[in-house]
């Protein structure tokens, strides 16, 4: 047997999975479907394992150091990009904050699906964790970012923050 999944995207564009054969071999397996043109999950996960990896593991720290990364080659508009800006930010105030003593990002891809041509819905977790010296602070949020084909590259073009999962001390 063959099978192959219609959805449409945003624009309303109805788009079709790549054909896939099942046969009875396969009972409780679980059949991903690919869809030619669109990000695939160990796309997406490589782009969001790259950004938030950059700054969890210090390579970026400020401006300088994401310029030395080429650090904005993974957003749309690069360094104008109102998402590289606002991390740049962010990993700023954890530097400045003298409550906290190092801190680690750990990203959790949840679902990849076709957003609109050339672009993939990505919906993600990031768990932060604060050393704060006496414990750690753990954080989880779910962001939502659409990736968009640039070249032979992905790039995020959208995230945005959508729901505080979890919050939490631990010694």
């Amino acid at each position: 047997m063959t099978v192959q999944l219609s959805m449409k995207t945003a624009s309303g564009k109805v788009v079709n999975s790549d054909k896939t054969k099942i046969d009875m071999s396969m009972d409780g397996s679980t059949v991903t479907p690919v869809f030619s043109g669109f990000a695939s999950t160990d796309d997406v996960s490589d782009l969001i394992n790259n950004i938030w990896g950059d700054i969890s593991d210090g390579t970026v720290t400020d401006a300088d150091s994401a310029n030395d990364d080429d650090f904005d080659d993974y957003f749309t508009g690069g360094s104008t990009s109102i998402i590289y800006q606002d991390l740049l930010k962010m990993v700023d105030s954890y530097q400045k904050n003298d409550h906290i003593d190092d801190y680690e990002m750990e990203p959790t891809i949840k679902k990849v699906v076709p957003y609109d041509t050339g672009q993939t819905m990505v919906t993600y977790d990031i768990k932060y964790t604060f050393d704060n010296g006496s414990h750690d602070h753990i954080q989880v949020f779910e962001y939502e970012a659409i990736i968009q084909k640039s070249g032979d590259n992905y790039k995020m073009k959208t995230n945005r923050l959508t729901n505080k999962v979890s919050d939490y001390d631990k010694d």
